[in-house]
């Protein structure tokens, strides 16, 4: 037992050793001297063509492998981003880019390069609603068919593929519904 454990540590710390000292495995350090808007990423998401897309304090950013475009919200602009400190950024199915950012939601329509701003309808109500505060966390889920969104007051927001109109999941608690809750992080399984 001892001598093929041995071997087995041997082997993999020989097989470390090798892609540490590979010249293969290139890094290449991105920031503000490259054209990145902000040092501070704190998201990262890569679509379906390949691009990258990093969220800073001061943008979003798509990396195309030589250059960064960058994205910003330009007051009166109703479809610039709808605020420049990103949080969270996904795709859906139709390949349409969600982020959140620390004053709502923007998605992102790669087919006419614009943003626009989605609602949500209260689950107690026949409103609609523009979410004006932070949003955490933005998830898809079933391959992209559902965006899930995380916010500071409003809870959880579910919006069906592509759509403009989300709708407010409540917390049940025995059995009243609350849909004034904080959500910071979506995991699915």
């Amino acid at each position: 037992f001892l001598s093929n454990l041995s071997l087995s540590v041997f082997i993999h710390f020989s097989v470390i050793t090798q892609i540490l000292a590979s010249d293969s495995i290139p890094v290449q350090y991105l920031g503000i001297e490259q054209g990145l808007s902000n040092n501070v990423v704190t998201s990262i998401y890569q679509d379906h063509d390949g691009f990258m897309w990093f969220g800073t304090y001061d943008g979003l950013n798509r990396y195309d492998g030589y250059g960064f475009k960058v994205y910003r919200n330009i007051i009166g602009d109703s479809t610039s981003l709808y605020h420049s400190h990103i949080n969270s950024i996904t795709g859906d199915a139709a390949d349409y880019l969600w982020i959140g950012t620390s004053k709502g939601i923007s998605v992102f329509d790669p087919f006419n390069r614009h943003f626009y701003t989605p609602t949500f309808r209260s689950f107690d109500k026949e409103d609609r609603n523009t979410l004006v505060e932070n949003s955490n966390i933005i998830k898809s889920a079933f391959n992209g068919d559902i965006v899930l969104a995380g916010t500071d007051t409003h809870g959880l927001l579910y919006f069906k593929r592509s759509s403009s109109n989300g709708l407010q999941i409540p917390l049940v608690i025995g059995k009243a519904k609350v849909s004034n809750y904080r959500v910071s992080a979506i995991e699915y399984d």
